[in-house]
C-alpha cells in the first residue's frame, strides 16, 4: 500500500499508517459500500477509506466534521483547550480539500460540514462506521449514541482512542449493541473495531 502510505505523508493528524491500512482491509474485504467518518481533521482516514472505495470502483465516504473550536474543544480541560485554540481548524478544512483533489478522491467522498448530532440525522445508514472525533466523555458517548442507529447489523463500528479514560463510557455502551473483534496499539493510535449485532 505504497501510494496509500506517501499520501499519509503528506497530511497533518494522528491516524497511523497501519490503522489506514486496517480501515481500508475492513473497507475492501467486506465490501463496503456506504461509510461514514466522524472526525476528519485533515482527512487521513477518509482518504484512507475513499482510497478503498476508488481501489473497488464503488462506495461513498461521508466525511463528518464542523471544523470548528465548539466542537473540538467541548469538555476539554485547560491544557487541551490550550492546545486547540492555537490550531488552525479553518486551514486543516481547506487542506483537506485541496488534498481530496490532487489525490483525486473527491469523487469518493462526500464532506459534511455539521455537528455530529445534526450529521446522523441527515444521512443513511453505512456499512462502517469509523469515530475519531472529540475524545471528552460528554461528546465522545453522544457520538455512539447518534451513530449507533445508523450501523447496519453486521457493520463495523471503528472507535479511536479507546485506551483514554474519557472514552471509556462510549465503548461500554457501543459494547451493548456490538462485538469486539479487535483491539489495535499502534505508535499514534489506540483503536478498537466492533461489530453490531
Amino acid at each position: 500500500m505504497k501510494e496509500l502510505d506517501e499520501m499519509l505523508t503528506q497530511l497533518a493528524g494522528w491516524c497511523d499508517p497501519g490503522k489506514a491500512q486496517k480501515l481500508y482491509e475492513l473497507v475492501t474485504d467486506n465490501s463496503i459500500d456506504s461509510i461514514i467518518d466522524v472526525g476528519v481533521f485533515e482527512g487521513k482516514s477518509t482518504f484512507a477509506l475513499a482510497f478503498a472505495c476508488r481501489k473497488r470502483g464503488r462506495g461513498k465516504v461521508y466525511a463528518v466534521d464542523s471544523w470548528s473550536l465548539d466542537c473540538c474543544s467541548e469538555g476539554l480541560g485547560e491544557s487541551d483547550l490550550k492546545f486547540w485554540t492555537e490550531l488552525d481548524i479553518a486551514g486543516f478544512m481547506l487542506q483537506f480539500f485541496r488534498k481530496a483533489l490532487e489525490f483525486d478522491l473527491l469523487r469518493w467522498i462526500y464532506p459534511i460540514r455539521l455537528n455530529s448530532r445534526l450529521a446522523s440525522l441527515a444521512l443513511p445508514e453505512a456499512g462502517l462506521i469509523h469515530i475519531d472525533a472529540n475524545h471528552s466523555e460528554y461528546p465522545s458517548t453522544s457520538d455512539v449514541i447518534c451513530w449507533l442507529p445508523k450501523l447496519k447489523s453486521g457493520g463495523f463500528l471503528v472507535m479511536d482512542d479507546t485506551h483514554l479514560a474519557s472514552v471509556g463510557t462510549s465503548l461500554k455502551l457501543a459494547q451493548e449493541y456490538c462485538d469486539v473483534i479487535d483491539e489495535i496499539s499502534l505508535p499514534e493510535s489506540h483503536f478498537t473495531v466492533l461489530r453490531k449485532r
